[in-house]
């Protein structure tokens, strides 16, 4: 920086200005940007005027925008009778204007079957850093879990030893029984087989034994 100073004094280092684009100074202004205010984007605006033709509303942003009778609700009615002052209201981006002075006048509709249509064409964008085989693991662990729940709620076993437990409820309802007091429950690695069980036994205090988590118990049915 000093050699540079001294071979060009009193030089500009700064880079050539460059006047901002419209859409540089409404980002600034509102946070807002090309790519956010585009049709078919549903948006949350507030009623700000109700007028005989049209309503005026404002975004969250504070750009102002209109939603036409026709474009207001599928009803025949009047725009004050289906809206109120301050309201919210939900609706979809139909046309973007930045008039001269750096005014932006956003055309909208709140009728419902617009609102649908702009949701069914909404882009579907997926994360490229997504982990797909993690998420079919996750997947499948959840139905896995969700068979395991509708096998034991379909479970009966009359049985006064038997309690639809886990191996860790199993051991807290141990816990103030005496020892060798024990337990049959579903067992966790069947998960997939409702005739797997398991038996849980207080050994001592604080002590417990899970047998037969590998091992299928056949249930026979006595004849009457």
């Amino acid at each position: 920086m000093i050699r540079n100073e001294l071979l060009n004094p009193f030089a500009e280092v700064r880079p050539h200005f460059e006047p901002m684009s419209d859409w540089e100074v409404i980002t600034v202004l509102t946070s807002e940007m090309k790519c956010t205010l585009i049709p078919g984007q549903v948006v949350t605006t507030t009623i700000a005027c109700i007028r005989k033709d049209q309503v005026d509303v404002h975004l969250d942003c504070g750009i102002e925008g209109s939603i036409l009778k026709n474009y207001l609700t599928a009803m025949e009615a009047e725009p004050n009778q289906v809206v109120k002052l301050r309201q919210s209201l939900q609706a979809v981006i139909t046309s973007v204007h930045v008039e001269a002075g750096l005014r932006v006048r956003i055309g909208l509709a709140s009728r419902e079957d617009a609102i649908a249509q702009a949701d069914s064409e909404r882009p579907k964008r997926l994360d490229k850093d997504y982990d797909h085989a993690a998420a079919r693991q996750a997947q499948g662990l959840q139905e896995r879990k969700q068979r395991s729940e509708a096998n034991q709620t379909r479970r009966f076993v009359k049985h006064p030893a038997f309690k639809a437990f886990g191996s860790k409820d199993a051991e807290n309802y141990l816990a103030p029984l005496q020892h060798g007091d024990a337990i049959i429950h579903p067992s966790s690695k069947g998960a997939d087989h409702p005739d797997h069980l398991a038996v849980t036994w207080k050994v001592a205090d604080g002590v417990y034994q899970h047998i037969g988590e590998h091992v299928t118990f056949i249930i026979r049915r006595c004849p009457n």
